[in-house]
């Protein structure tokens, strides 16, 4: 990585900014803190993935002349 905030996940690159003073972070607090934003993430997308096939699902039982 080039900048020293910068984190990839995946093959997303973010700035990663923390904001309040924790006190220096060991590399086993920064990949706890890794897994959490990525499980975040995941959950995210699955929530919106779910999202779009339950809107799928209601477009199709909604008559079109209802919709």
């Amino acid at each position: 990585m080039d900048e020293p905030n910068q984190v990839g996940i995946g093959e997303v690159k973010t700035d990663i900014v923390i904001t309040e003073g924790v006190g220096p972070l060991s590399r086993a607090d920064v990949q706890k803190l890794v897994s959490l934003v990525l499980d975040h993430l995941r959950h995210e997308q699955d929530k919106n993935e779910q999202r779009e096939k339950d809107t799928g699902i209601s477009n199709r039982t909604i008559p079109p002349a209802v919709q």
